[in-house]
C-alpha cells in the first residue's frame, strides 16, 4: 500500500534532501522527520494515528517516537492513550545549531589534530585492509581477544554484529580485565534486553548511525548491510585514536 497524499512530505523532501545525512549524524532519519512534519502540520495525534496517516507499522512509529522525545523534537500527554505533538520549529532548529556547533568544535579539537599528525606520519606505518562479510567474524575476534586490559568501544548498527559480539561475550572469549562500552542503536536495544549483554558492557542507546565498529588496540568499521557488510581495519595508531575520539563524543552526547 502506498503512503497517502502529504503535500508538507513532499515540500520537505524536495527542499531538505541534503540536510539528511547531517540529520541522520545527530540521530534523526527520514521516518523521525517525517513523523515530526505531520505532527507539526496536523496537531496532537496518538501513535495509531501517526501510523494510518503515514501507513507505517505500529512499532516503527513508537521506535521513532522515542527518538523524538529524547531529542525534545516532541512531547506528549498524560492522557490515555498519548498524544503526541510537535516542538515549535524554532525551538528544533535552535537545538539543531547548538548540536551542529558541538560537533564542529569537536573535530576541530580532536579529529584535526589527529588527522595532521596522520598526514606527517611515514607512509610505511599504515596498515589498512578490506574485508569482506566472511571474514568479519575473525578480525573482530582478533581485537576483542588481543584489548587486555583496553577499553573497548563498540558501536552497533547491524543485527548480524550484534548478535556476534553476544556470541563472544557469552562465550566469555573477552578478557575479563577489559572495560567494555557498547552504543547501540534504539532499534536494536531490545535486542539488548533480551540478552545477557548488559552485565558485560556498559551501554548507551544512540540514534542512526552509518554503521558498527570496534575499538580497542585496532579498529574494525563495518559499513553496508546484509550480505554487503564490509569491513575496514587497521592497527594504525591514528586511525584509531580518531576512531576512540568519534566514538567518545558520540557517547557522551548520547
Amino acid at each position: 500500500m502506498s503512503r497517502p497524499a502529504f503535500p508538507a512530505l513532499d515540500f520537505l523532501a524536495a527542499e531538505l534532501g541534503g540536510l539528511h545525512r547531517l540529520l541522520r549524524v545527530l540521530g534523526i532519519g527520514k521516518r523521525e522527520l517525517e513523523i515530526y512534519t505531520v505532527l507539526l502540520t496536523t496537531g496532537e495525534l496518538t501513535a495509531k494515528e501517526i501510523s494510518e496517516k503515514l501507513n507505517m507499522p505500529l512499532s516503527k512509529v513508537y521506535d521513532s517516537l522515542s527518538i523524538l522525545l529524547e531529542k525534545r523534537w516532541v512531547s506528549r500527554t498524560p492522557s490515555r492513550p498519548s498524544k503526541y505533538y510537535a516542538s515549535p520549529i524554532r525551538n528544533v532548529w535552535e537545538d539543531l545549531k547548538h548540536n551542529v556547533m558541538e560537533t564542529i568544535t569537536t573535530i576541530e579539537e580532536k579529529i584535526i589534530p589527529v588527522l595532521e599528525d596522520l598526514s606527517r606520519s611515514p607512509a610505511s606505518i599504515f596498515r589498512v585492509a578490506m574485508i569482506g562479510k566472511n571474514r568479519i567474524p575473525s578480525y573482530m575476534e582478533k581485537i576483542l581477544r588481543e584489548s587486555t586490559s583496553e577499553k573497548i568501544r563498540i558501536a552497533v548498527s547491524h543485527e548480524y554484529i550484534l548478535k556476534l559480539i553476544y556470541k563472544y561475550f557469552n562465550d566469555k572469549n573477552i578478557n575479563s580485565r577489559s572495560r567494555v562500552y557498547l552504543l547501540i542503536e534504539d532499534e536494536l536495544y531490545k535486542i539488548i534486553e533480551r540478552t545477557r549483554l548488559g552485565t558485560f558492557a556498559e551501554v548507551k542507546k544512540t540514534g542512526k548511525m552509518y554503521g558498527s565498529g570496534i575499538i580497542g588496540k585496532e579498529i574494525l568499521l563495518i559499513i553496508g548491510e546484509d550480505e554487503s557488510l564490509q569491513g575496514l581495519w587497521s592497527d594504525n595508531i591514528y586511525i584509531v585514536e580518531l576512531g576512540k575520539g568519534y566514538f567518545d563524543y558520540i557517547w557522551s552526547t548520547s
